[in-house]
């Protein structure tokens, strides 16, 4: 059997490890394990995979995943956040923050990564209406019949629109505005070449 030459990349702010084994465009897909993205090419063969939330691992516990082939998607596929800082020509960081602020359209958070819909679209800063105001979390929560927890999970995820974080504190404009769940299909895409990643042969 042909040897592989296997690549790791460690990510410490993004707590993630990225493994790949082939080096050619591919795309992010989750797996049953939300810490497990898997790297298929354009065919839907595996070429590597990611862990998210590396330091929640424990020594004692292995972490077992399978990494089975898929049919290539023809739906719309998802940007990582490094992709999307690349295309949007911006910070990753910034483009974390747009998504958190909610200004991503259709971003969601798996695990510990934003899933961001191609094409990227970012949305304009909503000006407040005259008289309008800002809504803690709580009172947010409040005014939708759910829980401070729920809202704030939501924000994080990007899912409340106009919400911005002030040190501790969550700002949501009011009326509160959900953004519509949008997880595409399994695809996220990353047509990004990894850091130093040798060329294909």
């Amino acid at each position: 059997m042909a040897s592989k030459n296997v690549s790791i990349w460690y990510d410490a702010e993004g707590d993630m490890i990225e493994v790949l084994w082939a080096f050619r465009d591919g795309y992010f897909t989750p797996t049953e394990d939300e810490r497990i993205l898997k790297r298929l090419d354009d065919n839907g063969e595996v070429i590597g995979f990611m862990v998210q939330e590396v330091s929640t691992l424990k020594q004692s516990t292995p972490l077992e995943f399978e990494l089975a082939p898929e049919l290539p998607g023809d739906d719309v596929l998802n940007l990582t956040a490094r992709s999307a800082a690349l295309e949007l020509e911006v910070s990753e960081r910034r483009v974390r923050q747009l998504a958190r602020e909610g200004r991503l359209r259709g971003a969601v958070k798996h695990g510990n990564e934003w899933l961001i819909p191609t094409p990227v679209e970012v949305l304009p800063v909503r000006s407040p209406a005259a008289g309008s105001r800002y809504l803690t979390a709580d009172e947010a929560a409040s005014e939708l019949g759910i829980t401070g927890r729920r809202m704030r999970q939501l924000a994080r995820d990007g899912r409340v629109h106009g919400a911005a974080k002030h040190g501790w504190n969550w700002r949501i404009p009011s009326p509160v505005e959900l953004v519509p769940s949008r997880r595409g299909p399994a695809g996220v895409a990353d047509r990004a070449s990894p850091p130093d990643a040798p060329s294909a042969n």
